[in-house]
């Protein structure tokens, strides 16, 4: 039974040096409650944290929901969205909602690995003259790493990290909603891609992280009202959804350095064992 489990190991060992690492780690999260319930999350997880105008929590609060993201377009109408069960925050009568996902909270670290990402379906919907913001942080107190951000006005998302006055993308407004997803490149790198529902796929290429980190432990998503939005009751109302929190992992370079001296033991092991079958085959 032993040496059989070291043949399954060797092939996945060899599968890692043809492929990559082996096996990543993938933690996938979808909405069953607004986000300052708990749990919110499939697997009775309670991923998010919320907060208005700055670290006030939020328990149970009408700043929050869990509601249909297909509905968050031009008059009550959208495109697939963030799906017909998603988590929400809602601003109105407060100048900033915040979900906060500690990454380091749901897996036990946080993603410091090349090729490591974070993913997210992300739906602003109509936003007006606020604020919608992704941001990712190795320390929130230290301020954001890296941020997908959509001004007030702006037609276009921008891109703002080691970058300071930001990158303007080619993601434009929509109330389809899109997928988020930041990848590590390596050292203080990473990449984002944007699946949008109505538009080609968007890379943005390398970039560097804020503030010369090489790790991220939260995802925040918040919106900030402008305008009208801070004067109580008289909007315009902001919703904000996302679902599908998707978490990927991979195995530390070290770990992949020893796969050729694991090979190279199971494989003596196997040989010895063959040698031990067949003494034993003589002797009777």
């Amino acid at each position: 039974m032993r040496w059989t489990a070291s043949i399954l190991a060797a092939c996945c060992l060899v599968a890692a040096t043809a492929t990559g690492p082996c096996p990543a780690a993938i933690y996938a999260y979808t909405a069953t409650d607004k986000p300052s319930n708990g749990p919110d999350a499939n697997y009775n997880t309670d991923v998010w944290t919320v907060s208005t105008n700055g670290d006030t929590p939020v328990t149970n609060g009408d700043s929050d929901l869990l509601g249909n993201s297909g509905t968050n377009g031009l008059n009550g109408t959208s495109g697939a969205g963030a799906g017909d069960l998603a988590w929400g925050i809602h601003l109105n009568d407060t100048s900033q909602v915040r979900a906060r996902a500690s990454i380091t909270d749901l897996i036990g670290r946080p993603l410091s690995n090349p090729g490591e990402s974070v993913a997210i379906d992300f739906d602003h919907g109509l936003v007006g003259d606020g604020i919608v913001a992704v941001t990712f942080h190795n320390n929130p107190d230290d301020g954001n790493e890296a941020g997908f951000v959509l001004f007030g006005q702006d037609a276009h998302y921008t891109l703002v990290d080691a970058n300071l006055d930001g990158d303007m993308t080619p993601v434009g407004v929509t109330s389809d909603g899109f997928n988020l997803k930041l990848t590590l490149l390596g050292p203080g790198t990473y990449e984002l891609d944007v699946d949008k529902h109505d538009m080609q796929p968007y890379n943005s290429g390398p970039h560097m992280l804020l503030n010369g980190v090489s790790s991220l432990a939260t995802l925040d998503i918040e919106a900030f009202g402008l305008g009208d939005a801070m004067t109580p009751g008289t909007g315009p109302e902001y919703t904000v959804y996302f679902n599908n929190l998707v978490i990927t992992t991979v195995p530390e370079a070290s770990s992949i350095a020893m796969i050729p001296s694991a090979l190279a033991t199971i494989g003596l092991g196997a040989w010895a064992s063959r040698r031990w079958r067949r003494r034993d085959f003589r002797r009777s």
